[in-house]
């Protein structure tokens, strides 16, 4: 169990230091560096199944977004980022680690959402984040907002991507899709 801990985490970390390529790019650049896997080199065949489910997983949520909702590659992994910010401030550092252990290359997500000027620091969205509660998933909302529309995507989209972004992990290890629910409820408007 330690074993495939620690493989797994070597897999994010490795996953995470591709901060300037495109997340799918840089699963795939990991993916073809292992190479597979080798009998001798990791006599537990769950290590590397762990590995390649995640993989899969991860490699499968962009492209899904794309097809589906007819968006490019970096408007879901900016999507996905913007969204993946909400979701951190509105869960604890805990619940946000499961999310993040479900989702390999979540800082190269995260660092694909549009960085803001000056102005999502104040107004509404800076008062509305201080208050806590409902109230910073509202600011953070309205973040949201501004980083899609920076994308090239309407508002309305941000519902569609957090349902299809939800339900890609319905069903999945352990409770991603609730804890997604939770973190992107203002998002879902639940």
């Amino acid at each position: 169990m330690m074993r495939k801990l620690l493989v797994c985490s070597a897999v994010l970390v490795a996953l995470s230091s591709f901060s300037h390529a495109g997340f799918y790019d840089s699963v795939k650049s990991v993916v073809g560096t292992t190479g597979g896997t080798d009998s001798a080199a990791s006599p537990d065949p769950v290590d590397s199944s762990t590995i390649g489910q995640t993989v899969d997983l991860a490699m499968g949520l962009i492209p899904n977004l794309t097809r589906n909702l007819g968006v490019s590659e970096a408007q879901a992994e900016g999507g996905v980022g913007a969204l993946m910010q909400l979701a951190k401030g509105q869960l604890s550092g805990g619940e946000f680690s499961k999310v993040s252990a479900q989702l390999p290359g979540m800082e190269t997500l995260l660092a694909a959402a549009p960085a803001l000027s000056g102005k999502s620091s104040g107004g509404l969205g800076g008062v509305m984040g201080s208050l806590g509660g409902m109230s910073a998933g509202i600011g953070g909302l309205a973040k949201v907002t501004q980083q899609f529309e920076a994308l090239g995507l309407s508002p309305d989209m941000i519902s569609r991507f957090a349902e299809l972004i939800v339900g890609y992990f319905r069903g999945g290890e352990g409770n991603t899709a609730a804890l997604l629910e939770k973190g992107l409820s203002a998002a879902l408007g639940s």
